[in-house]
């Protein structure tokens, strides 16, 4: 790749690599990341520049390098799909340097793998998919289908009466122990409010950097079907890079973009989009941006980074950290037509790019590919003159379409 190391040029992917990635194969008919054009895992780059996507809902690129004064490799890893509905399937990880690992990258090409995998099983062939996840992640509400069968028991009252029980209504002076019924109220009042107010305040760490998200910004939402399919994965991936003992540790930071349509059914394919749904799930110092048409950040992600010396900038939680674990935090986004979805490493976050600067760049671009690519020319150019941290770079961007193509 030493054709792009002082890029003054500008970025671009080869032309065959470019035909190949918006021939869009989709998820269903690829076995395997490394025979997409929009992936880059395993130590590897993406050629030239950013890989373009498109779909008849959303066009995107894709772009990962070793970037500029960091290493002679790429520890980070990306991919970008579409399946056949139009919906988009992407994910950005990023190994920890100098955390274990007997091959650079390797940690973060595994973690990419797994997520792909779980991806490719549940929505590779979406007739016949079941919710089988559900049944076995959100179990918050399984203590309260156990209580509604317990009301079908009620009419084992009806064995009360038995005539043999009958002197137990002698009993029914028993009735002076409600007033302790209604001293538990008293009770419950005051330790229940008291600690109440605390959990409350636990959501206090939504603000990212001074950042506080707008209400269009949906933390840890209920359980669905994509937010369960991604928590397995990474506890998937997790256990591998455990069982593996090699120290070995990654971020990741994976998305699924939906398009909604117009119709009898929310799949209709013969209508346009109704509305755009992005759903993430992030582990690390990884992220992902929602930046409307003219580039002004909506919500973000929140780092799992520590903010206070003398740990500062050091992940809390991560695939492959012990025993922190991933602990990772879902987010539901709503897009409108126009908006962009940015996933990026911390080559992006810490490259000290302004969101004005951010916003322009999107602003002016006519296409994500050239987004992409003019965003990660400036960073590098950064990391050359030393006014950016030299790291890996990688991002993945997606601008939802107005009209289906």
């Amino acid at each position: 790749m030493a054709s792009i190391w002082f890029p003054w040029s500008g970025l671009r992917a080869p032309d065959a690599i470019r035909e190949k990635a918006l021939a869009g194969p989709c998820l269903d008919t690829v076995q395997r990341l490394d025979e997409l054009a929009t992936a880059a895992l395993g130590g590897a780059e993406t050629q030239g520049g950013a890989v373009p996507l498109r779909t008849r809902f959303f066009e995107g690129a894709v772009f990962s390098s070793r970037g500029r004064g960091y290493a002679r490799y790429n520890e980070d890893a990306a991919f970008a799909i579409q399946d056949r509905e139009g919906d988009v399937y992407a994910a950005v990880l990023d190994q920890a340097g100098g955390l274990g690992g007997e091959r650079r990258g390797e940690a973060s090409a595994l973690g990419a793998e797994t997520i792909f995998e779980a991806m490719r099983a549940r929505y590779g062939a979406r007739e016949g998919a079941t919710d089988a996840l559900l049944d076995r992640r959100p179990n918050d509400q399984a203590p309260g289908k156990d209580q509604s069968p317990a009301k079908d028991q009620k009419p084992a009252k009806d064995q009360k009466p038995a005539k043999d029980q009958k002197p137990a209504k002698d009993q029914k002076p028993a009735k002076d122990q409600k007033p302790a019924k209604a001293q538990k109220p008293g009770k419950d009042q005051k330790p229940g409010k008291a600690q109440k107010p605390g959990k409350a305040q636990k959501p206090g760490k939504d603000p990212v950097r001074g950042y506080d998200p707008p209400e269009n910004q949906a933390r840890e939402p209920p359980i669905s079907p994509d937010i369960a399919c991604f928590l397995d994965a990474y506890e998937k991936a997790h256990q591998l890079l455990v069982r593996r003992r090699q120290g070995e540790v990654t971020t990741a930071i994976c998305v699924r973009a939906h398009a909604e349509r117009h119709g009898e059914s929310p799949r209709d394919a013969r209508g346009g989009p109704s509305a755009f749904t992005a759903v993430l799930v992030n582990s690390g110092d990884s992220g992902a941006f929602l930046l409307d048409r003219a580039g002004q950040i909506k919500a973000r992600t929140q780092l799992q980074e520590c903010t206070r010396p003398p740990q500062v900038g050091a992940l809390t939680h991560a695939i492959g950290l012990v025993p922190e674990g991933p602990a990772p935090e879902s987010y539901v986004w709503t897009m409108e037509s126009g908006d962009w979805l940015l996933l990026c490493s911390d080559g992006l976050l810490d490259a000290g790019l302004g969101a004005a600067r951010v916003a322009a760049i999107l602003a002016e671009s006519t296409s994500a590919e050239e987004a992409v690519n003019r965003l990660c020319l400036r960073i590098l150019r950064r990391m050359v003159f030393m006014l950016a941290k030299p790291d890996n770079l990688t991002v993945v961007l997606l601008r939802a379409l107005a009209q289906p193509e």
